[in-house]
């Protein structure tokens, strides 16, 4: 490495570590990543997607990790590791999950808290405990990752209500991060004792909290501080018993398309005043099971029904009325149950608050195909190319709009009503085709001429779309019958 590059490098990553990322992302913008060694395109790709370019930190690592060539030195863990972490921030939670779990630990501990990370993603804290637990044990203290580890164990104890061991490493952490001029993992530790303190209901101690954070985060040059806005926004809320302030809060993350801060806005404004249709949104338009539960826990004397209906912005209407769309039987062609432009509807249709990335995208439209930055836009473009075509034919007040890379369906008629079942399915084509099957059918075991009859297939057909059904896992044979019936297995989206 040249005393410049690595000087480059060094800058950038000192940079980013204070909290100024658009002056780390400067430094890496002035780096010839085209001449970099391996072992320099390693260190280049962490910062890259640490300033928010992931599809550029993919680039310069798939030469080893997805070689088109056998390659005479296989990728090492840790390049596997940022790859997917990489893949992770591109959307492609999938293939990102299969390759962390290749990773070492002993090798490149930081695999560990990536897959944790993946969890978070998916608000599943409890799985994420136990592997950064892990990782605290591979690490050396004096290393940066594992500061890095503890505010993420920090942040898993508090969803998982676990206070007891949150608090302490919380208050070890102000004091390290200090030591170390780390300014945003400290802001971030004083972020989670706040939330520590709403959950407590002190929101004295959390307006103190939330106001050390502010003070040390002053001249930290990262893109906003929503979050900072949103807890206080969050505790004025719950102190004073009014929504007001939660208004203020959707009004930032709206301008700052910040979808899911307008979950958590819709989430603690049901605390302050319950509202029936909100809380149907919020827990429809909500596709982690993680993520219901926790609404769950708080509304538990809530009667949830087995489908709403809703119109323009998402507003719940109340139950599925005759004249409503069911999106898994009055559309056809491109848009018929099980096709590519369906699935990539069911998808979209799945959360309410979020977009979906092109690389979760094409985990979903082309499942067992790795995510290639360069060719995998292109094909998940062809399937929206479609499905945007087909709505405009059949689905007039339905929009699919696009933000970068970012793909959302939006709801801009108030002459159109969708029905939603409470618990759609995965959103592969197999999944929504059975799905289609089973609101028709029903849940009782089913035949090869049941088929033939409710989708009007031929016997070879049925019997493939069978085969189709069991090797997905969506269908499985009747033990309880003699003859060949089967039941369906169809797993809640997640």
């Amino acid at each position: 490495m040249s005393s410049d590059l690595q000087k480059k490098l060094h800058q950038s990553e000192t940079a980013i570590l204070q909290g100024d990322i658009r002056l780390g992302a400067e430094y890496l913008d002035s780096v010839d990543t085209t001449t970099l060694s391996r072992k320099d395109a390693l260190t280049a790709a962490k910062l890259l997607r640490r300033v928010g370019h992931p599809d550029r930190a993919l680039k310069l690592l798939s030469p080893y990790v997805r070689p088109k060539i056998n390659f005479r030195n296989p990728a090492t863990d840790a390049e596997k590791a940022e790859y997917a972490f990489s893949l992770q921030r591109m959307g492609s939670l999938k293939e990102a999950t299969a390759l962390v779990a290749e990773v070492d630990p002993n090798q490149a501990p930081e695999g560990l808290l990536y897959r944790a990370i993946f969890l978070f993603s998916r608000w599943n804290y409890a799985e994420a405990i136990p592997l950064l637990q892990q990782v605290l044990g591979l690490v050396p203290p004096t290393d940066y990752l594992y500061r890095l580890t503890q505010i993420n164990l920090a942040a898993a104890y508090t969803n998982e209500e676990r206070l007891d061991e949150a608090i302490p490493l919380l208050e070890e952490l102000i004091q390290t991060t200090a030591t170390h001029n780390e300014h945003l993992l400290r802001g971030n530790a004083f972020e989670i004792s706040a939330q520590i303190a709403v959950q407590k209901r002190d929101f004295k101690l959390a307006e103190t909290h939330l106001e050390n954070a502010g003070k040390h985060l002053r001249g930290v040059k990262i893109l906003d501080f929503l979050w900072l806005i949103k807890w206080k926004g969050i505790v004025e809320a719950l102190k004073t018993g009014t929504t007001e302030p939660l208004d203020a809060v959707r009004t930032e993350a709206e301008r700052k398309k910040h979808w899911e801060t307008l979950r958590e806005v819709d989430f603690y404004r049901l605390q302050v005043k319950f509202d029936p249709n909100l809380f149907y949104k919020l827990f429809f338009g909500t596709s982690s099971p993680h993520y219901r539960a926790r609404v769950l826990k708080i509304f538990k004397d809530v009667q949830i029904p087995n489908a709403i209906e809703v119109s323009k912005h998402w507003n719940v209407t109340g139950a599925p009325s005759p004249g409503s769309l069911n999106l898994f039987w009055d559309t056809k062609d491109e848009l018929a149950p099980g096709g590519l432009a369906h699935t990539l509807l069911g998808l979209l249709m799945s959360d309410w608050y979020r977009g979906f990335r092109s690389g979760e995208l094409h985990s979903i439209l082309f499942p067992g195909e790795f995510f290639n930055p360069e060719t995998g836009l292109n094909r998940v473009h062809q399937v929206v190319t479609r499905l945007r075509k087909s709505i405009e034919e059949q689905l007039p007040g339905i929009a699919l709009e696009i933000n970068g890379s970012i793909y959302s369906i939006a709801i801009e008629s108030d002459q159109i009503r969708i029905q939603i079942p409470r618990d759609m399915p995965e959103a592969t084509p197999a999944a929504l085709r059975a799905f289609a099957f089973q609101q028709k059918y029903g849940t009782k075991s089913f035949s090869s001429g049941d088929l033939q009859d409710v989708f009007g297939l031929s016997r070879s057909a049925a019997n493939k779309l069978l085969k189709t059904w069991r090797e997905s896992g969506v269908a499985e044979l009747d033990p309880s019958r003699t003859k060949a019936f089967y039941k369906l297995n169809l797993k809640v989206r997640s």
